[in-house]
């Protein structure tokens, strides 16, 4: 009776890869991909890698993210499975375009970061622009002039900041005023003159 159970468990999870692995063409992106996946006792961070390999994509996962998988998902889209197990086992993701990376939500963090004279705009939109934002995590003006907070998973606030770092200088309009001027004194000789410069 165990053995005939096991046996048709495996089909079970073997069809699942079978399933995603045939659709997995029809989809632009890995969140659409439909997934199915049966678990008994198997460890989260086990799961998560048979998930990447299924959805052909990198996965890197934090050693802080733990739990035994015990259950059944079927017919849900890949980024439903994500959610589902992500509240069930207290881990955020985050796709930066290059891998997956899973962390532990005991892993979130605020930074406010020095915008480098850069506006808050230009960083929001160069992110958007790479795909690199992401609405569930916080991302909005710091509490000084010209800083930037951000919350959430490491990885996320990493990609802020390289994004940050990486922007071209932006040409802004210098407004000149008297008190911005220079006097200088001009020896030539034993004549002395007192010039302003602009």
């Amino acid at each position: 009776m165990n053995d005939h159970f096991s046996t048709v468990l495996s089909c079970a999870v073997f069809g699942g890869f079978l399933f995603t692995a045939s659709t997995a063409s029809a989809y632009e992106k890995w969140e659409q991909k439909p997934f199915s996946y049966i678990s008994v006792n198997q460890g989260i961070s086990s799961v998560l890698k048979e998930f990447s390999y299924i959805n052909d994509i990198s996965i890197v996962v934090s050693d802080k993210v733990h739990g035994q998988v015990h259950g059944r998902w079927l017919n849900l889209s890949s980024k439903e499975f994500l959610q589902k197990t992500g509240r069930l086992y207290d881990f955020d993701w985050y796709d930066d375009g290059a891998a997956l990376y899973i962390s532990s939500k005991s892993e979130r963090s605020t930074q406010i970061m020095p915008l480098h004279g850069h506006s808050f705009s230009h960083l929001k939109s160069a992110l958007q622009q790479m795909g690199l934002l992401d609405t569930r995590f916080d991302l909005g003006a710091g509490p000084a002039t010209d800083t930037v907070m951000v919350a959430g998973p490491p990885r996320f606030i990493a990609m802020v900041q390289q994004t940050l770092l990486s922007l071209p200088a932006e040409s802004r309009p210098v407004h000149r005023t008297e008190s911005a001027s220079r006097h200088l004194t001009l020896f030539r000789g034993s004549s002395v003159s007192d010039i302003v410069v602009h």
